[in-house]
């Protein structure tokens, strides 16, 4: 049985993210230089229109043609710098603000980015270990149960709580749910070669789990019981009189749990 509880993570746009920003900035520093560059030009432009003997000064335009036919125009007087750094102040203003709010963005990035990096790090990165306490509460849990029913008590067997144990990380590693691994091995076929006792029949109850705290064994451990009972497959094998021996192997990989029990009945 595999128990999933809502999962609030946040998804992940690492790719998109680093090309709006590379975008953003690349557009910010062009115009930047832009503006930059016609400063210079402008101001030398400028001058030379307004310097004196130049029949393309405004100011002189200002006289020839200000004015009604036959009267001269009226002086006007240009003041090119002011006007010019007056817009060149208010054009540079947009790119400025652009680039203080993206080294903004920039500067409170890696913390977030670290996160996300964090929740979704490949599986293959990690490596699964044992939950040794919910592996003996969930054994003490199974015999209660049995001598609840007037059934007699499972022994521990290391052995199968090597192939429970390889189970439940064989699950987790390559990501499926189910009895049938990936190769097509049924529980008695994993149980038997590792196994050197004869036996009777073999039993297996797997348990998926996303997103739970197994910091409290004690409730790790019921919840995972509760599950089993509630299933009239996985009950039947919790109270089947036949079984001698149980192992139980519960993994945990990031957030992901499994838990596997392997029963046999030996002759």
């Amino acid at each position: 049985m595999r128990l999933t509880p809502p999962d609030f993570s946040l998804p992940r746009h690492r790719l998109q993210l680093r090309i709006i920003l590379s975008t953003w900035m690349s557009w910010t520093l062009r115009s930047f230089h832009r503006v930059t560059r016609l400063i210079p030009r402008r101001r030398a432009a400028c001058a030379r229109e307004n310097a004196p003997g130049n029949l393309s000064s405004s100011k002189i335009r200002g006289k020839v043609f200000g004015g009604e036919r036959g009267h001269p125009g009226e002086d006007i007087p240009v003041l090119p710098h002011f006007r010019f750094e007056k817009a060149a102040i208010l054009r540079s203003v947009k790119p400025a603000v652009t680039l203080a709010l993206l080294l903004t963005i920039l500067l409170g990035l890696p913390p977030a980015y670290a996160q996300l990096r964090v929740i979704h790090n490949p599986r293959g990165k990690a490596r699964p270990f044992y939950l040794k306490e919910v592996e003996r509460r969930i054994y003490q849990l199974t015999n209660e149960a049995r001598r609840k029913y007037h059934l007699a008590p499972l022994d521990k067997d290391d052995a199968l709580v090597a192939t429970a144990r390889a189970h439940s990380d064989d699950m987790l590693a390559r990501n499926f749910f189910n009895h049938v691994n990936p190769d097509g091995k049924a529980p008695q076929d994993r149980i038997a070669p590792a196994y050197s006792r004869t036996m009777a029949r073999t039993g297996e109850n797997i348990w998926g789990g996303h997103g739970y705290d197994y910091s409290d064994s004690k409730l790790m451990a019921r919840v995972i019981m509760d599950s089993w009972m509630t299933s009239p497959g996985h009950r039947a094998n919790l109270l089947n009189p036949g079984y001698t021996h149980l192992g139980v192997g519960v993994s945990v990989l990031e957030k992901e749990v499994r838990a596997t029990q392997n029963f046999v009945q030996r002759r």
